[in-house]
């Protein structure tokens, strides 16, 4: 062994390095001494402490293990791991996570065993998650598309067959033939990506901002420069942005020997709860307080991608999940097909184009590209 990546401590573990602090007093006094002054690094990791309870909502997992072990069978790189925690809650699916890390090596083996790498890593991620939230393949993110064109090269194994058939199909029944060199089929930007931003800024950096992320990145630019006010989402967070996790009560001093202390984990926020079985019995009931005729309520129902809302004699395009819509492929008054792309939204770091739900004519498109959208959101209107 010649290197060994490693964290300091509050940022350590879970899907990040082990903690360098323990190997450096193990390796003290032997030929693999580091060299690293120890009290540096509780400096420097009293300082991240002093930070880091104002990203608690970020840093908060899932689960209890302070280490992941089960990255020994799934082998999710953590940086991937990470970005499936936080796309899932922002879908409101957390609870699907071991459904997704059972998920990714099926859709792995569907695209050729490539390796977990960027940008491969993030879209069998993201396929998994679309796969296990609406049915697989039900949704193939655009990516994954030009994947299956051989615009990222040869896949290093055999894809599946029958989802490469569906994506011929979804392209108009031809499959496409996949360039000598994928970057042959770019078109210069730069003097473009100059233009757009030439009444805001001429520094390369910002230039290079807006030609990767043309939507977000004017955005974060005309912030920058002081175009646009910073809103509320970007400001920098105090401990008093923070939910508060902590019992908003003193426990009564009478409770049981039976009672229990447990996390209660609500939309990725962690609460602290006491259950004390009732006359300390070893048992739990519900509370006299809530009324018999409230039953609990069924899961919902797995949305599908194309979603739509019958609205009388129209169907409403709803957004499947959260994220920002990237371009129309239509006008209002232009006639489509069932299944025709309407428009294009991003969504966990993918493209996903979205199909006309019936066909007809489109009446209203309510939202504008760039503008960031909530899970059923309405994105167009269509009636037959």
């Amino acid at each position: 062994v010649d290197v060994i990546d490693t964290a300091l401590s509050p940022l350590a573990l879970r899907t990040s390095q082990p903690a360098v602090e323990p190997l450096i007093v193990a390796l003290r006094n032997s030929d693999r001494a580091t060299g690293l002054d120890l009290d540096k690094m509780l400096e420097m990791g009293d300082y991240l402490e002093s930070m880091l309870p104002k990203y608690k909502a970020e840093l908060e997992t899932p689960r209890a293990a302070v280490i992941d072990a089960k990255v020994l069978r799934h082998q999710i790189p953590g940086g991937m791991s990470s970005n499936l925690v936080s796309q899932l809650r922002e879908a409101d699916a957390l609870d699907k996570l071991d459904d997704v890390l059972k998920e990714i090596p099926r859709t792995r083996a569907d695209l050729g065993f490539p390796p977990l790498v960027t940008p491969m890593s993030q879209m069998v991620g993201s396929q998994s998650v679309s796969n296990v939230l609406f049915g697989r393949y039900t949704m193939i993110s655009e990516p994954v598309k030009e994947y299956f064109r051989g615009n990222f090269g040869t896949p290093p194994s055999a894809v599946d067959e029958d989802l490469k058939a569906k994506i011929v199909e979804q392209d108009g029944g031809n499959e496409r033939e996949a360039p000598v060199r994928p970057g042959a089929i770019l078109d210069p930007e730069m003097d473009s990506a100059r233009e757009a931003v030439n009444d805001i800024t001429s520094n390369i950096d910002d230039i290079l901002i807006y030609a990767l992320y043309p939507q977000t990145g004017l955005r974060f630019l005309k912030i920058k420069h002081g175009i646009e006010p910073v809103p509320d989402e970007m400001k920098p967070k105090t401990d008093d942005d923070q939910p508060s996790t902590s019992p908003s009560h003193t426990p009564p001093t009478d409770m049981s020997a039976n009672a229990r202390r447990f996390n209660v984990y609500v939309q990725g926020q962690r609460f602290e709860v006491v259950v004390d079985p009732v006359d300390g019995a070893n048992v739990v009931t519900l509370s006299s307080r809530i009324p018999a005729s409230v039953s609990p309520t069924p899961p919902a129902a797995a949305s599908v991608p194309s979603g739509s809302l019958v609205t009388g004699d129209a169907a409403a395009l709803l957004s499947p999940m959260p994220g920002m819509l990237v371009s129309i492929a239509v006008e209002i008054g232009q006639t489509v097909s069932a299944g025709e792309t309407v428009l294009i939204l991003e969504a966990m770091k993918m493209q996903n184009s979205l199909p006309a739900p019936i066909a007809g004519t489109v009446k209203e498109l309510p939202v504008a590209p760039g503008a960031q959208v909530a899970k059923d959101d309405v994105l167009a209107i269509i009636a037959p």
